[in-house]
């Protein structure tokens, strides 16, 4: 769904991907490890 970039910007929303795969336009990247997961989700200071 290569939209959900731009729709996301119109709402002033970061759009993160964690697939390997599946790397969409207009959206940020991060490698997710289930070890580490906490510590990602800190770093975007969401939790």
């Amino acid at each position: 769904m290569p939209s959900l970039g731009e729709v996301a910007k119109c709402y002033h929303t970061l759009l993160l991907s964690t697939s390997p795969k599946a790397k969409f336009p207009n959206a940020e990247h991060i490698e997710f490890d289930e070890e580490k997961g906490f510590d990602i989700i800190f770093a975007y200071g969401k939790a």
